[in-house]
């Protein structure tokens, strides 16, 4: 749970031709609100109906996902998608999901596929640092 400061999600994920993974972070409200959220697909990374980088079948890709939370929260959030070879796809301030989103309560990854697929995830670390007092 971080309410406060910045969290910042790394991870690896590699992906087949098939996966459809969704990555969510959720708060505990009675009808949760969703902060940064995206799909990982053959196709790409998509935010919002957006493709904003390339995926590659079969290859680890590195993900970090930066945000401010609590009361220094912006509503915006960072993406930085690096592929092998160390090209690195930078997309700052993207919308949350829901404006009211705040806090990390829950960090999801789920698939969406409508057929078996195998995605790898790797490296998941998730590290909060508190705001300046």
């Amino acid at each position: 749970m971080h309410l406060s400061g910045t969290t910042v999600v790394e991870f690896e994920v590699r992906i087949d031709s098939t996966t459809n993974l969704r990555n969510e972070w959720r708060d505990n409200a009675a009808a949760y609100l969703t902060g940064p959220t995206m799909q990982i697909t053959a196709n790409g990374v998509d935010i919002g109906g957006t493709i904003v980088a390339p995926m590659t079948v079969g290859v680890l890709t590195k993900f970090k996902i930066t945000t401010s939370l609590g009361l220094n929260s912006t509503g915006k959030w960072k993406l930085e998608v690096t592929r092998a070879g160390g090209t690195t796809t930078v997309v700052d301030n993207l919308s949350f999901k829901n404006e009211g989103w705040r806090k990390l309560h829950w960090l999801g990854f789920v698939s969406d596929a409508s057929t078996t697929s195998k995605p790898c995830l790797a490296s998941l670390k998730a590290t909060n640092t508190p705001p300046d007092l």
